[in-house]
């Protein structure tokens, strides 16, 4: 059975999302929470079901609320899913990603 392990940089990028999100509208960062919980859950029953990001295939990505990009990999052997980032679409993400890798 796969468990979920956060990375500093991806919870640092969740907690400045939801501050950001609740100051516009707490009903936003609600949405976004319960997203990453629901895609969390559904990781640990399906590690693969999300595509591998084309820019660097050691990645998987999935869609979140508000066009943010949630990047995880899967290690099979130690049955880890390592959530890495979650960044918004308009940033520049395939270098915040080459530097993750």
């Amino acid at each position: 059975m796969y468990r979920l392990e956060y990375l500093p940089s991806a919870e640092t990028d969740i907690l400045e999302i939801d501050v950001y999100l609740y100051e516009h509208s707490p009903a936003a960062a609600d949405k976004f929470a319960d997203s990453i919980e629901k895609l969390a859950e559904m990781l640990l029953d399906h590690p693969f079901m999300f595509p591998v990001y084309e820019d660097d295939p050691y990645f998987r990505h999935m869609t979140l609320p508000y066009k943010y990009r949630l990047f995880y990999h899967v290690d099979e052997d130690a049955e880890i899913i390592k959530i890495y980032r979650v960044l918004h679409g308009m940033r520049d993400i395939k270098s915040t990603m080459d530097s993750e890798s």
